[in-house]
């Protein structure tokens, strides 16, 4: 659809993703048509400058490989939500991986993917089935100017563009469908529309795939894409296989379309329902064919016939290994050998390697047991199965305690002694990096400033403990030997400093005729430099500091003081 009636324009942002949530037994699209092996594999990517040339859009292609943040392949399970229309960045028929075309940069720039395919001759059936979501800036450039989006399906072999699934668009007010963003009331935009085509009658034709983005001309406003094409191309959709043990069956069409209109058989006769999801209850017999006609919103596409034909298959086997007992921090493989044809979801996923691969790494912090279940399902049916594994982690007690302070003066008896569990049956202490030789005990009492820490073996596990910090501080010096009363923030008062188990008395300072000019029996209150609220010359103080240990005796320190003006 060639939008010639829009006059006023707006600047794009297309979003495209052929739905790939169809599945059957056959009928696969042709290898990474569907972007599923994470990457361009078989796609071919171009990148230009689009360009306003006499009244007409043309695009300069300058570069033939794939540019990062303009050919760019999204994980599903990474997705996020459009700024602007608030859908999410991959479609609700989507599968594994899309890829954004484009970016939100204004450069004028240019960005195609081309995928070509030959039918093969004997093919009974291929479709291809998509959708879309737009959005629009609007800044009221020329028609020729704007940003465009191109999705295009050409049959190749004889040089015709297939109308019904190739869109050509312009942005403009008038187009129908759209809203106004609630992030930006200058945006519109289009939520998810699917678009399917029978394309059987194309067999032994080559067929080409082709999207296209550009910029508006003026570098000022952006255009791009997101597309995710179609894992299966045979016609059917998801729901048609029966898992073993199944009680009731549920046919899921397509999302998005106006209309669903399901027939009891293939004569067409008996219309029973209009729901995009058919339940069946109870089961229909294998074999059973459930035709589906979904009618496109006018201008959006064709109207389609869909076929579920009914098959039961088993459910896969699933494995998540033998429980295993691990230490802290251990990695263990759980899990079984991969199997391509399987998809694999692991819970919780903390602590897992890959959540997603059938035998990832798994480790615990937590000493005890933990349950890990892993779904396994048939990409081809979707058919899945659990199983479980129990992973027990070890105990090894890892605390530590301290008796006593952690700082204090060489020349006090030192009471700081670290500890461990007396269960813990081996022990080595360490000092930082360094192995304290013979330190194997459950005790140890440093001598030597440093970090302490112990590395303890218990129930075959191997662990450390916390490290602690112990200084042990020389030539104490209780008094600095000055100070620079000046009101300047920096060394403005004079205190004393206790180390250890040392507790404060009195702090006194006296000035060279004996006279006491300061007093304070308060651990961290000093001296200003004043005495009954005048500043004092500089010169040289005397100070007296009493103090107590740790066992209460009595200790008296003195020293001078420069006060600096």
């Amino acid at each position: 659809m060639y939008c010639s009636n829009v006059i006023k324009a707006f600047c794009l942002l297309f979003i495209i993703v052929f739905s790939n949530r169809i599945n059957s037994q056959g009928g696969l699209c042709p290898p990474n048509m569907d972007f599923e092996f994470g990457n361009f594999t078989n796609w071919q990517c171009r990148t230009g400058k689009v360009l306003a040339t006499g009244g007409i859009n043309n695009i300069d292609w300058t570069g033939s490989v794939q540019v990062n943040d303009r050919h760019t392949i999204i994980k599903a399970a990474d997705a996020k939500t459009d700024l602007y229309g608030k859908f999410p960045e991959v479609s609700p028929n989507g599968k594994g991986y899309s890829v954004r075309l484009g970016n939100g940069d204004v450069y004028a720039e240019a960005e195609s993917i081309t995928y070509v395919y030959d039918i093969p001759v004997n093919t009974a059936t291929f479709s291809i089935s998509y959708n879309y979501a737009v959005v629009f800036q609007n800044p009221g450039h020329e028609f020729f100017e704007q940003p465009r989006f191109r999705a295009n399906v050409y049959n190749v072999t004889d040089n015709v563009l297939i109308d019904c699934v190739s869109f050509d668009f312009t942005s403009a007010a008038s187009l129908p469908g759209f809203k106004i963003s609630s992030a930006d009331p200058t945006v519109l935009y289009k939520d998810w529309t699917p678009v399917t085509l029978d394309l059987a009658v194309y067999a032994g034709k080559r067929i080409k795939l082709e999207f296209i983005t550009s910029d508006c001309t003026f570098e000022a406003h952006f255009g791009y894409a997101y597309v995710d094409v179609s894992s299966n191309c045979s016609g059917t959709f998801n729901g048609n296989i029966i898992c073993e043990g199944d009680k009731t069956v549920s046919l899921t069409a397509p999302f998005g379309f106006k209309s669903y209109q399901w027939f009891s058989n293939n004569s067409f006769l008996q219309e029973i329902s209009t729901q995009q999801i058919l339940t069946l209850d109870p089961l229909p017999a294998a074999g059973s064919i459930y035709p589906l006609i979904v009618t496109p919103y006018p201008g959006f596409g064709c109207t389609d016939t869909l076929y579920a034909k009914i098959a039961i298959a088993p459910k896969p086997v699933s494995s998540a290994g033998v429980d295993i007992t691990v230490c802290k921090y251990e990695q263990a493989q759980i899990g079984t050998a991969n199997n391509p044809d399987y998809s694999y979801e692991w819970n919780p996923v903390g602590q897992l390697s890959n959540p997603i691969a059938s035998n990832p790494l798994a480790w615990s912090t937590i000493p005890g047991t933990k349950e890990l279940i892993v779904k396994t399902t048939d990409i081809q049916t979707l058919c899945y199965s659990y199983d479980t594994v129990v992973i027990t982690t070890r105990y090894v007690d890892t605390a530590i305690h301290l008796s006593g302070k952690n700082s204090f003066c060489i020349s006090e008896p030192s009471t700081a002694v670290l500890s461990v569990s007396s269960a813990v049956p081996k022990i080595q202490w360490q000092n930082d990096k360094v192995t304290i030789i013979g330190a194997t005990s459950t005790t140890y009492q440093p001598s030597v400033t440093g970090n302490y820490w112990a590395r303890v073996t218990q129930n075959g596990c191997t662990d450390s403990t916390a490290s602690i910090p112990i200084n042990i501080y020389t030539g104490c010096n209780y008094v600095p030997t000055g100070f620079t009363p000046n009101g300047d923030g920096l060394n403005d008062t004079i205190k004393p400093f206790l180390f250890g188990f040392k507790t404060l008395k009195s702090f006194s300072v006296y000035n060279r005729w004996g006279t006491r000019i300061f007093y304070s029996d308060k651990n961290g209150v000093g001296w200003d430099g004043t005495y009954k609220g005048k500043m004092l010359d500089a010169g040289i103080y005397v100070w007296v500091l009493q103090l107590t240990d740790g066992t209460g005796k009595a200790e008296i320190q003195k020293g001078t003081i420069t006060m600096i003006r």
